[in-house]
This record gives structure tokens, sequence and C-alpha cells, in this order.
């Protein structure tokens, strides 16, 4: 079981990156979001969350997470080392709160966050908790917290993840 720690930017357009910390609080990592082009950069003045890409940078690799503009289903594209890896999906389901399906190397894996709740809950297609990210709902730090209980998900992309959802929120 592994534990992270991050604070997510006070303005969601920025582009400068965060730092991921492990439990000793050695920095791990960092998280920065990224435009495609200068067009959606100004368009987040106005529509904040209209296309989102995040980069996860540690010692050993880059993982991106691309946005397929989709009217109606919005999906990422998830690239470690410039190769895709796989694909993140929204799932519309009639509840309240956020469903994602991420697909990495032919395993499927959903990731829940339930309206006004603290977590959001990392699954595998058992069932098995893989990871929960917890945080306070009205705490003004924006500080996150990540457990990883399974290996088989970098805690990078992971945390990418949770960073696009809480752009995509308005």
């Amino acid at each position: 079981m592994e534990k992270y720690f991050y604070t997510f930017p006070l303005v969601k357009g920025v582009t400068k990156p965060f730092g991921v910390y492990d439990k000793d609080k050695n920095k791990v990592g960092e998280v920065q979001r990224v435009y495609s082009s200068l067009f959606t950069k100004i368009s987040e003045i106005f529509m904040t969350g209209w296309e989102v890409n995040v980069v996860f940078k540690d010692a050993e690799s880059k993982i991106e997470i691309k946005e397929l503009f989709r009217w109606s289903n919005p999906q990422w594209k998830i690239l470690k080392n410039g190769n895709e890896i796989g694909v993140l999906k929204n799932i519309k389901i009639f509840e309240l709160g956020d469903t994602k399906e991420l697909v990495l190397h032919n395993q499927v894996f959903t990731i829940h966050d339930e309206f006004a709740a603290t977590k959001t809950t990392v699954t595998n297609e058992k069932g098995q908790t893989v990871a929960v990210i917890d945080y306070k709902l009205f705490d003004f730090s924006r500080q996150r917290e990540i457990t990883i209980y399974d290996e088989s998900l970098p805690f990078g992309l992971l945390i990418g993840i949770d960073y696009i959802t809480s752009l995509k929120r308005k």
C-alpha cells in the first residue's frame, strides 16, 4: 500500500505544474495541464473545461492524457513515453456523481466519484478496490491523498485522471 499527496492549483486554467509527494514528503513527480493550441487556451477564458489535456512526469516516464473531441461522450487517449497504452471514457449512468471507465493494457477499471462524497474509488473488473483518492469536501486547501492498493495502475495516471475530473466540473 502506497500513499501520495498533491494539491490542485487554485485557478483552473493554469499551466504551472504541481508536485506529487510520497508519505515522506519527497517529490516523486509533477502534473501539468497542457493546451493543444492557442485557440483552446483562449477559449478556456470563456468556457472552462472545454478541452482538458494533462501530463504527468516522474524520473522514469511521461504519461499524457489527451482529450479526443467528442460532443456527447468525452474520451481521452493515454500515452506513456509517446506510445498509446489505453483509453479513458465517460460512462453515462443515471446517478449522481461521475463514473469513468479506464481500459489499460486490456484491463478494465472503473473510476467512481460519488456526488457529495469525500472520496473517489477505483475498482478492477472483479470489483476489488485498486485505489482510493481521498479529500475533504469543503477544504479550501485543495489537498488530496491517494492510496494505491494494487500496483497495476500507475499512480501518476490516476492523479492525472483525478485532475481531469476536477477540471471538467463547472
